[in-house]
C-alpha cells in the first residue's frame, strides 16, 4: 500500500499539466466560385474534428488537432457537336495538424503566436466520359472511365 502510494505521489506533477480536450470547427467565410458556367465547385463550407491541446511551463502548449475533415467536389460538361463530354470527383480531406502556441499574458484576454505542421490524406474518386456516336470526337468504344486515387500529403 505504501509503495502504490508513493508512486501515485511521484506521478502528480505530470498530471499537473492542463489538458484541453474537445472538437475544433470551422466555416468559410467566402464562397468560392467558378469562372465557367459549365462547371460546378462545391467545396464544403466547414471543417470539423477533435482537438487535445497540454499546457507547458512559461505559457507554451502543444496541440494536435487529429482528423480534421473536409469534403470537397468538382463537375463539368462540355458539349460538342451531338456529343458530351463530362467529369465529376470527389474529394475528402483528412487534417493533423500539429502546432506549438505561446501565449503571451495569462488574463482573461489570451493574444497567442502558433506554429507547427500539418499532416494530410487525400482520396479522390472521380468518373469522366464521352457519350455520342461520332468516333473521331468519343473514339469507337465511347464510355465512362472510373478513377480513384489515394494519397498521403506532408
Amino acid at each position: 500500500m505504501k509503495n502504490s502510494l508513493l508512486v501515485v505521489l511521484s506521478l502528480a506533477p505530470a498530471f499537473c499539466q492542463p489538458i484541453s480536450v474537445g472538437i475544433k470547427g470551422g466555416i468559410l467565410l467566402n464562397a468560392p466560385s467558378t469562372e465557367d458556367n459549365r462547371a460546378t465547385l462545391d467545396v464544403s463550407r466547414w471543417t470539423v474534428g477533435p482537438t487535445i491541446e497540454i499546457r507547458l511551463p512559461a505559457r507554451f502548449s502543444a496541440a494536435l488537432d487529429a482528423a480534421l475533415y473536409r469534403r470537397t467536389s468538382f463537375s463539368t460538361g462540355r458539349s460538342i457537336g451531338g456529343e458530351q463530354f463530362f467529369d465529376t470527383s470527389h474529394t475528402t480531406e483528412w487534417g493533423f495538424p500539429l502546432y506549438a502556441k505561446y501565449r503571451f499574458t495569462e488574463v482573461p484576454f489570451h493574444p497567442f503566436v502558433a506554429g507547427g505542421a500539418a499532416f494530410k490524406y487525400l482520396r479522390t474518386s472521380g468518373t469522366a466520359g464521352c457519350s455520342g456516336t461520332e468516333p473521331s470526337l468519343c473514339g469507337p468504344n465511347p464510355g465512362v472511365s472510373n478513377l480513384v486515387i489515394t494519397s498521403p500529403i506532408g
